[in-house]
């Protein structure tokens, strides 16, 4: 976390120094950056989150690139990346530094990188890589995709964009991540049982990414057009549609250093998984949490602007029921990628998510 801390802190400074007149955006980025190093977070997903946000905002929405910033975000996920290579070479602690010394030796990078192409081509020949490699460009698709639309088919500025981008880092790294690592792991899950711990993690994520949301409609942006408050909710799952399939890419789990790592970590086939489901559910489940993440912030500035509790408890609960089961499933293995089980579960978030939408629909012309 050393190489974090040090990136974060020179990230900072380079935003902060009068001379380059550095955005709100990026340097709250910077901000968690280090204070996920310094809290020493286990998951790599906080740094992937931060990161690829920072990317998407310096390559997509910002007005202006800036290549120091842009250097500065892609390095910790370059350091993750060759971390997984190295351990492929080493057990030690300092593989990625051996790895990147190893240059030092053409012969054995060389042969290192031969190794990887060929394996690469081995699985590009598989049924598996084409089902996941269509699964991994859809969820592009659809999040490069929300963001042409709402850019140029509602016309919602990209400085709104970026403060949903922005709020999600903060509920889903800043709140959630950091009440994982200290409250939920150490704690809960030592003395609660499934039913329990699943319920008390799915408001932490509710109330994380809720409350971050609720904390930008107080603070930065009150006053809130229609398309503007969609674009600012359909940002969060944007993110989740770009950031998802790049850390797929990046061989990162998601749930690396969580509890429940092995438990995701079963193989597929014993998962119930079939080429339909590798294909087709992460577009859906993608889709889903997109609508889910726009109408549940659109009740959260409905409850505020009217001085209604009701439609914010009402967005909390669902979102928390919706979060509750998917790590319930994940606790008790069920086969989550069998078309039994999920379509279940899509049914679900799908339920939710319509109910959030057109009680919404009921309030906005009040709003």
């Amino acid at each position: 976390m050393k190489d974090i801390l040090i990136i974060g802190l020179v990230g900072l400074l380079w935003e902060l120094v009068p001379s380059d007149g550095g955005e709100l955006i990026t340097i709250v980025l910077f901000a968690f950056m280090v204070v996920t190093a310094i809290a020493r977070t286990p998951r790599t997903r906080d740094i992937v989150v931060i990161c690829g946000v920072g990317l998407l905002w310096e390559t997509i929405l910002a007005d202006s690139r800036n290549g120091i910033t842009i250097v500065l975000f892609g390095l910790p996920p370059f350091r993750l990346l060759l971390d997984r290579l190295a351990t492929r070479q080493s057990t030690t602690t300092g593989a990625s530094r051996w790895i990147a010394l190893s240059s030092v030796n053409p012969r054995r990078l060389r042969q290192g990188l031969l190794d990887g192409f060929v394996g690469l081509g081995r699985r590009i020949k598989t049924r598996e890589f084409v089902f996941e490699f269509v699964a991994t460009i859809g969820m592009l698709g659809l999040g490069i995709g929300v963001a042409v639309y709402l850019t140029r088919g509602l016309g919602v500025s990209r400085d709104i964009i970026g403060y949903g981008v922005l709020s999600y880092a903060l509920g889903a790294v800043g709140f959630k991540g950091l009440l994982y690592a200290g409250l939920v792991v150490p704690v809960l899950h030592k003395h609660l049982s499934p039913v329990w711990l699943a319920t008390s993690q799915g408001f932490i994520s509710a109330l994380s990414e809720l409350g971050a949301a609720a904390l930008f409609f107080l603070l930065v942006i009150p006053k809130l057009s229609l398309p503007e408050l969609i674009g600012f909710g359909a940002a969060a799952g944007m993110v989740e549609a770009l950031v998802v399939p790049l850390m797929s890419i990046g061989g990162i789990n998601i749930l690396s250093g969580t509890p429940v790592e092995k438990n995701a970590a079963v193989q597929w086939q014993e998962m119930g998984a079939t080429p339909f489901a590798v294909m087709v559910f992460p577009i859906v489940e993608r889709g889903l949490t997109l609508l889910l993440h726009t109408s549940s912030r659109a009740l959260v500035y409905a409850s505020m602007v009217l001085g209604n509790v009701v439609p914010a408890l009402l967005a909390v609960s669902v979102f928390a029921t919706v979060d509750g089961v998917a790590y319930y499933a994940l606790l008790e293995k069920w086969k989550v990628l069998s078309f039994a089980v999920a379509i279940r579960y899509y049914a679900l978030v799908a339920l939710g998510a319509g109910i959030l939408t057109l009680v919404f629909w009921g309030l906005h012309t009040s709003l």
